[in-house]
């Protein structure tokens, strides 16, 4: 029985951080928004939580975590591939692209770690 909790657990926690990712995605066209109502200490101080929580969740269920930053790897390079269609390859997407890829390898060592 325990097993079977552990493992409703880790989905249940992975659903959760992909919908937190993904409203964080959202969120991020609004920053300056967000940032006149609370203010930089409070982003700050929203930021560090996220981190925190982020760490636990790698703690506990590394190929979850690992799946998870995997796709936001993806996704990154896949946003950055996405601007070189309207404008030319600038040190800006070449920097955003190094960066991705090492989200990606990260994620992909990470999911190597859960399963072993």
């Amino acid at each position: 029985m325990q097993m079977k909790v552990k493992n409703y657990m880790k989905y249940l926690i992975f659903i959760f951080a992909a919908l937190l990712g993904s409203s964080l995605g959202s969120l991020s066209r609004y920053i300056e928004t967000i940032n006149n109502v609370i203010g930089i200490y409070g982003l700050a101080s929203i930021i560090v939580i996220l981190g925190f929580f982020a760490y636990v969740i790698r703690c506990r269920f590394r190929l979850s975590y690992g799946i998870l930053e995997t796709t936001f790897g993806l996704a990154f390079v896949g946003d950055t591939l996405s601007l070189w269609e309207t404008r030319s390859f600038e040190f800006y997407d070449t920097f955003s692209m190094v960066v991705g890829l090492f989200i990606i390898a990260c994620g992909l060592d990470n999911m190597g770690k859960g399963l072993a």
